[in-house]
C-alpha cells in the first residue's frame, strides 16, 4: 500500500513539474535572448516584446520586435518585426516584417515583407513583398511582389509579379511584366510578355507563348506548340508540323528581301526585311513587313495569295531627317519545287504606300517579285 501511495505522489509531482515547465505566460519582455522574462523557449506567450532578439515557444496573441523574432513551435496571432521573423512551426494569423519572413511549417494568413517571404510548408493565404515570395510547397491564395514569385508545388489563385514561376500545376491566373512559367499544367490564364507551360488547358496572352501540349488558346505575336492540338491566334503560329523556310528575293517595291516563312498545312505567315524602297530617293530606305496567306498544292505548282503590311523608314544625310510611313500589299504567288528543299516563286500584285502615318494620301502601283524558298 505504501508503494502505491508513493507511486501516485511521484506521478503527480512529475505532472505538476510538466505544467510548470510548459506554463502559459501573458507577457514576455526580451532584450537579447536569453535575457528575457520567460526563460523557457517552449512556453506559450500572449504578448511578446523584444528589442534585439526575442525567442519564445508559441505565440497566441501579438508580438513586437525591433530586431529578430524566433518562434520555436508555432505562431497564432499577429507579429511585427524589424529585421527577421523566423517561425519553426505552423502559423495562423499575420506576419509583418521589414526584413524576411521565414516559416518552416504550414500556414494560414498574411505574410507581408519589404524584402521577401520564404515558406517551406503549405500555405493558404496572401504573400506580399517588394522583392521575393518563395513558396516551397503548395499554395492557395495570392502572391504579389515587384520582383519574383516562386512556388515549388502546385498553386491555386492569383500571382502578380515581374516573374512568376510554378514548378507544379497552376489553377488560376499568372500576371507578370516579363515571364510566367507553369512547368506542369496551366488551367487558367497567363498574361505576360512571355508565357511558358507544359500542358496548356487555358489561355496564354503575350508576345511569346509556348506550350508542350495544348487544349487551350494562345494569343500573341509568336505562338509555339510542340503538339498539333490547341488554338493559336497570332502573327506567327508554330506547331509540331510547321515548316520554317528561309525566303530570299527581290522586286520592284523592295529591291532585296530576306525573311522566314512559317508554313502550317494550307496557311502561312512571313516575316521579312527589305531595302531599298522604290520611289524613295533618300540615302537609305528600308522596311520590315508581315504577310499572312493561304496556299494550295496543285502537285505541279503551288498557288498562294496573301495580304501584307510593312513599316518603311528612310534617312536623308543632308537634312539628317528620318521619315516613317507604311505600305499595304496584295500578292498572288506561283511556287515550283525544283529540289527537295528548294523552291522558286514568282509574285504579282499591287501595293499602296502612304505619304506618312498621319497622311491619307497614297501612291500605288503594280508589283512583282521573284525569289527562292529554302529548307
Amino acid at each position: 500500500m505504501r508503494n502505491k501511495v508513493l507511486t501516485i505522489f511521484v506521478l503527480i509531482g512529475l505532472f505538476c513539474h510538466g505544467l510548470l515547465k510548459a506554463q502559459d505566460h501573458f507577457l514576455n519582455l526580451s532584450l537579447l535572448s536569453p535575457l528575457s522574462i520567460v526563460q523557457d523557449t517552449t512556453s506559450m506567450v500572449n504578448v511578446n516584446l523584444s528589442l534585439l532578439h526575442g525567442k519564445i515557444g508559441s505565440l497566441r496573441g501579438i508580438s513586437f520586435g525591433l530586431g529578430i523574432q524566433t518562434f520555436t513551435q508555432e505562431m497564432k496571432g499577429i507579429s511585427f518585426t524589424g529585421l527577421l521573423s523566423y517561425n519553426k512551426g505552423d502559423f495562423k494569423g499575420a506576419q509583418f516584417s521589414l526584413g524576411p519572413n521565414i516559416n518552416s511549417g504550414n500556414g494560414k494568413g498574411l505574410l507581408w515583407s519589404i524584402v521577401g517571404n520564404l515558406s517551406f510548408g503549405q500555405v493558404t493565404g496572401v504573400q506580399l513583398s517588394s522583392v521575393l515570395n518563395s513558396q516551397i510547397a503548395d499554395m492557395t491564395g495570392l502572391q504579389s511582389t515587384a520582383g519574383i514569385n516562386l512556388v515549388g508545388g502546385d498553386f491555386k489563385g492569383v500571382e502578380l509579379a515581374t516573374m512568376n514561376v510554378v514548378s507544379g500545376n497552376v489553377k488560376g491566373c499568372q500576371l507578370s511584366g516579363a515571364v510566367n512559367v507553369a512547368l506542369d499544367t496551366l488551367n487558367g490564364l497567363q498574361l505576360s510578355a512571355m508565357n511558358f507551360t507544359g500542358h496548356l488547358s487555358g489561355v496564354q496572352i503575350g508576345f511569346l507563348n509556348y506550350g508542350v501540349y495544348s487544349t487551350g488558346v494562345q494569343i500573341g505575336f509568336l505562338n509555339v506548340l510542340d503538339s498539333e492540338d490547341g488554338l493559336q491566334i497570332g502573327l506567327v503560329n508554330v506547331k509540331n508540323r510547321t515548316r520554317i523556310q528561309w525566303i530570299v528575293g527581290g522586286g520592284n517595291l523592295m529591291t532585296g528581301i530576306s525573311g522566314a516563312r512559317f508554313l502550317t498545312d494550307n496557311h502561312y505567315s512571313i516575316l521579312y526585311v527589305g531595302s531599298p524602297i522604290k520611289g524613295l530617293d533618300d540615302d537609305f530606305s528600308g522596311g520590315i513587313g508581315y504577310r499572312y496567306g493561304w496556299r494550295k498544292d496543285l502537285k505541279v505548282v503551288d498557288l498562294s495569295a496573301d495580304l501584307g503590311l510593312a513599316h518603311i523608314t528612310s534617312y536623308n544625310k543632308l537634312t539628317e531627317d528620318y521619315d516613317n510611313t507604311y505600305s499595304m500589299q496584295l500578292r498572288a504567288n506561283i511556287e515550283k519545287k525544283i529540289m527537295r528543299r528548294l523552291s522558286i516563286f514568282v509574285t504579282g500584285g499591287y501595293y499602296w504606300i502612304a505619304d506618312s502615318y498621319k497622311s491619307k494620301n497614297f501612291s500605288s502601283d503594280a508589283m512583282f517579285e521573284v525569289g527562292l524558298f529554302l529548307f
